[in-house]
């Protein structure tokens, strides 16, 4: 009964780490996939932020004066968005 037992939880042991060795690559591919979408997603926020405090003057009073199209109104609105 014992030994049953052993062999059980041995063939069980073995099944899970076949089953994540036959998975790893996926496993690291999506991974990869989600970290480079988080770098490119705070990247362009970061950028969306520097530039419209560089430019901050120039967007207000362009917005202010009713020419909020152009510079493309995007940017205005992502400034406020955080």
């Amino acid at each position: 009964m014992l030994h049953q037992l052993r062999c059980s939880i041995f063939l069980f042991i073995q099944k899970v780490s076949t089953f994540f060795a036959k998975t790893d690559p996926l496993l690291y591919n999506l991974l990869f996939f989600f970290a480079s979408y988080l770098a490119v997603d705070t990247t362009y926020l970061f950028s969306i932020y520097f530039l419209s405090t560089f430019f901050y003057d120039e967007f207000i009073k362009n917005y202010s004066e009713g020419n909020e199209n152009d510079y493309g109104n995007f940017i205005i609105n992502d400034r406020f968005d955080f």
